[in-house]
């Protein structure tokens, strides 16, 4: 799925310059550690610390996180440090995260609950801006906001963030990602930014990778339409102009897709050589080296990801694939649990959890229940429904039949079937249709 990273920080750190910090610069479970133990004075200093506004990302980046662990110390920060602009933008990203991981996982607006999450993030973003008025990543975190409530203001707060800080890269790069196409921007809208927002600007060096993101855009346009190689050209264009972190991490995905391992594991280890705390780059590697046969390193990445973000529901996926591949399937059902705990929404995971029910437990009544769940979330979903007609199928319960009927209709409407499941289909069918079958009516 491409721009799933919306709001990701880690994405929008420069090549150069790099951050400037008045100290050592904390890993991120150090900050979390701060954070949790109560210890503010130190995170108040360290902010203080931050040098520019890459430097804040830094800072900000390991409370973007779904980590519940993390909810009551920011709560509490906010509480004892009622003037602090660090509190607020600190808890403004954690909810973000988590009203996005909400939204992406039950789809375009999200429930109450995502919507509670991103008022928060609202609310926390206006009030560090009211303490602090030139904060880069409070007006790129308040741009992703508009942009998960449908655009609109994305304009107005790239002009008052640039008013405050006019050699902002974050600022640009977040307008940039607003104007793509699929939130309702266009191509001309780019390269307009571009030419009035970017090439005028003083701190030109700084802003180099930008140049690269027209082609960034048309990469994406292609791996939308199923092109992974003619993708690949543009995104080295784009990484022409520098070695921007999304430009890499997709061209890695893009790699992956044609199945060139090693391509797609060289972007993912020059990604992470200088971002090594990215989630999402370390669920990409971990997948290239499933597929390499290197499972203790794909677990590694995989553990390491999600103790950065624990309930991101596609990295719990991937990893809970891989164990059940390995036979570990207590450890695979119980990185199923946590994920939908945080996602009951999310059909794919229902139809996994029904799909485990019945090749795992044959408690196929059970399996059923899920995978009927998962297809009233996408009904045209095919594959959900050959699920659910082999679990109707082994309990004996003769629904498989309308259920395997709507799976033919599907793949002669899609063509994107496999053949060798379609005829399985067609010989269950006429099985349990035939004259002395189980389901036949005269």
């Amino acid at each position: 799925m491409t721009f799933a990273r919306l709001g990701c920080l880690l994405l929008v750190l420069l090549s150069a310059p790099l951050p400037t910090w008045a100290g050592a610069q904390p890993s991120p479970f150090a900050l979390r550690a701060l954070l949790t133990e109560g210890a503010f004075d130190e995170l108040e200093d360290l902010f203080s610390g931050a040098q520019d506004e890459h430097a804040l990302i830094e800072l900000l980046a390991p409370f973007a996180t779904s980590a519940p662990e993390l909810k009551a110390p920011l709560d509490q920060w906010n509480a004892d440090y009622p003037t602090s602009y660090a509190a607020p933008l600190a808890r403004a990203h954690y909810h973000f995260r988590l009203g996005w991981l909400l939204r992406d996982s039950q789809g375009l607006g999200g429930d109450g609950t995502t919507n509670a999450h991103f008022r928060q993030a609202l609310e926390d973003s206006f009030a560090a801006l009211a303490r602090r008025p030139d904060l880069a990543p409070a007006y790129g975190l308040l741009i992703d906001l508009d942009m998960a409530h449908g655009g609109g203001r994305s304009a107005a707060i790239m002009r008052d963030g640039l008013a405050a800080q006019p050699e902002s890269y974050l600022i640009r790069f977040q307008y940039l990602a607003s104007l793509a196409p699929w939130w309702g921007g266009s191509m001309e809208e780019i390269d307009a930014f571009l030419a009035e927002a970017v090439r005028p600007a003083e701190n030109q060096a700084a802003l180099e990778t930008l140049y690269g993101f027209p082609d960034f855009i048309e990469a994406e346009k292609l791996m939308r339409a199923g092109q992974p190689e003619a993708a690949i050209a543009h995104y080295d264009r784009a990484l022409s102009y520098g070695e921007q972190a999304w430009y890499l991490d997709n061209r890695g995905r893009a790699h992956m897709a044609l199945g060139h391992l090693e391509l797609a594991l060289s972007d993912f280890d020059r990604f992470l050589a200088r971002w090594p705390h990215d989630a999402k780059a370390l669920d990409s590697r971990a997948q290239v080296f499933a597929r390499q046969g290197r499972s203790e390193s794909a677990m590694a990445d995989w553990d390491l990801a999600l103790e950065l973000d624990p309930l991101d529901p596609r990295i719990l996926r991937h990893r809970a694939l891989a164990l059940e591949r390995q036979g570990r399937l207590t450890a695979a059902w119980a990185d199923l649990e946590s994920a939908l705990a945080f996602h009951a929404a999310n059909h794919g995971l229902r139809a996994w959890r029904g799909r485990f029910l019945a090749e795992h437990r044959r408690d196929y009544k059970a399996a059923a229940q899920e995978l009927r769940r998962a297809i009233e979330l996408a009904p045209e979903r095919a594959d959900y429904w050959h699920f659910l007609a082999y679990a109707l199928y082994q309990a004996k319960d003769c629904n498989a039949a309308p259920a395997l009927q709507r799976y033919r209709d599907l793949c002669r409407e899609s063509g994107t079937c496999a053949p060798a499941a379609v005829a399985e289909a067609e010989r269950a069918f006429e099985e349990l249709m035939a004259e002395g079958g189980p389901c036949y009516r005269p």
